[in-house]
């Protein structure tokens, strides 16, 4: 008798529910883990992971539909997560079938597969509202003459605005938590302000983008399959489409947290497949050199003055030129030099995690990074013209920040296959930091108390901090110091509450 489960039993279970309903009631539990406070729970829902839920909701519109009579309850629910708990990574059964022990490869990539399912749903999204202004409306104002009209395209994409999107999306989201949703109840509850952004046109062009029948869902799910037995890894487009149309019900809504992540990041990457081809992606290297780079300056401010931090420069003589890295941090005789890289490694590489294929990727991104802060040092070792300012500086950092998070970055097997990487060009660097941009977000509060610098000696010099993710090292680190350090990032509170007050201008924001 086998003591694990299979995706199988999953789907046998699930089939015999009625469809609508179920995606309904798992939609009723995510909107409590989304919106409700922790404390004010049931015991069942400390238990509960989104990306489980997506999973099951997946499950159902693969192997139900709206005519099977059996109803989805809490009991359905518990026992699709215990199977869902259960299932066995299927290269990890293999490897262990004649009761050997798993290299630590197959382990790693077991933990790499499993936090890009399942972490992006723990970070949050409080920040990826402000966020969002200002990456696709406040820096896109400011540039004279962009190559690329990001409001023009979005405009063309959705056929809305920016505020018309978050604030439709944001609306819908709130009003779900039967699981169901009626667009034409959205008309009744809003106030005066909000009827210039919300109209029964706009939220059809909003739905017309962001849900999607069953049969329509079946067929993408068959564009992202992958190797038999890690089904429950394979990329989910109810993050694409997270309304779904039912085929008796209206619409339902089974993750509203994947509505949000639409509304925001989703915009990122519907504007990169507008833009992409075979040979280059015009969108990418507009969005990291005009707009995220930028944004990465913007919150760098609010810390360091002109005096200490220093946009990219042209360095050397006249007939073979450089440019140091996008920004650079001088404190004393220590610099901090920093590159941004709007994307981390591909949707592939998450899904399944195969060691060439991240090695790839990383080799694209990360060590291209990498090597541009490693050449920027090696020249200022040879004290090559226009690097003056820099020739005192007795310790370097190197820095990559990502918009497109790198979860487990500093674990072995990551560090290997970017050494691996380094070496082809004969290059090592013993320390390096990738850092999200959601960890550089909050990391600016805590710059207030403590210094960048001192911080990242403090990760380095210790073996176990030294493969942490930066927020989990912050959180372990304060944790150690007896320090409850809480903190919001004024920056983007600030421009939240603009927001808010543009929606409904007499609502006051707290």
């Amino acid at each position: 008798m086998k003591n694990y489960s299979t995706v199988n039993d999953l789907y046998n279970y699930v089939r015999k529910f009625c469809l609508h309903d179920a995606l309904a009631y798992i939609g009723s539990v995510g909107y409590k883990l989304f919106y409700e406070e922790q404390s004010s729970r049931e015991s069942l829902y400390s238990s509960i992971n989104e990306w489980q839920l997506v999973f099951i909701a997946k499950s159902l519109i693969l192997n139900s539909n709206d005519h099977r009579q059996e109803i989805f309850n809490r009991d359905a629910l518990i026992k699709a997560l215990n199977i869902c708990n259960n299932i066995f990574d299927e290269r990890l059964k293999v490897a262990t079938a004649d009761g050997e022990i798993p290299d630590s490869n197959l382990i790693h990539n077991f933990f790499i597969r499993t936090s890009f399912q399942q972490f992006p749903f723990q970070i949050g999204t409080r920040k990826k509202i402000p966020r969002t202004l200002f990456l696709f409306e406040d820096i896109p104002n400011d540039i004279n003459n962009p190559s690329i009209n990001i409001q023009k395209e979005i405009k063309e994409i959705y056929g809305l605005n920016i505020n018309e999107i978050l604030t439709i999306g944001m609306s819908i989201s709130t009003m779900s938590a039967s699981g169901y949703f009626n667009p034409a109840s959205i008309l009744n509850v809003q106030s005066n302000n909000l009827k210039r952004f919300i109209t029964i046109e706009n939220v059809n062009k909003l739905l017309s983008k962001f849900s999607m029948d069953y049969y329509s869902l079946r067929e993408e799910f068959k564009k992202y399959a992958g190797p038999a037995g890690l089904e429950q890894y394979e990329f989910n487009p109810l993050k694409v489409y997270p309304i779904v149309k039912t085929q008796i019900a209206g619409l339902v809504i089974p993750m509203p947290v994947l509505l949000i992540n639409r509304i925001t990041d989703g915009l990122f990457y519907d504007l990169s497949e507008k833009f992409k081809n075979k040979n280059s992606n015009l969108f990418h290297i507009f969005f990291g050199k005009e707009i995220f780079e930028k944004y990465v300056g913007i919150l760098l401010k609010e810390k360091y003055d002109s005096n200490e931090l220093f946009p990219e420069w042209t360095y050397g003589p006249k007939k073979k030129t450089s440019n140091t890295v996008d920004w650079i941090i001088i404190r004393g005789d220590k610099a901090i030099l920093i590159e941004c890289k709007t994307s981390g490694i591909t949707q592939e590489a998450k899904s399944f995690a195969e060691l060439d294929t991240i090695q790839r990727d990383l080799g694209l991104r990360i060590v291209k990074s990498l090597k541009q802060i490693d050449k920027l040092v090696k020249d200022i070792e040879k004290r090559v013209i226009g690097l003056e300012r820099l020739f005192n500086i007795k310790k370097f950092y190197y820095v990559v920040i990502t918009f497109d998070r790198i979860f487990l970055s500093g674990i072995p097997i990551f560090k290997n296959l970017i050494s691996k990487e380094l070496e082809k060009d004969k290059v090592i660097i013993k320390n390096y930091q990738i850092l999200s941009i959601g960890e550089l977000e909050d990391l600016i509060p805590i710059l207030q108390n403590y210094e960048f610098e001192d911080l990242l000696d403090k990760k380095f010099e210790d073996p176990n901090w030294s493969s942490f993710d930066f927020e989990i090292f912050l959180s372990d680190f304060f944790k150690k110091e007896g320090i409850d350090f809480k903190t919001i990032n004024l920056m983007l509170k600030k421009r939240n509450d603009d927001f808010r007050k543009t929606i409904i201008p007499d609502n006051k924001v707290g």
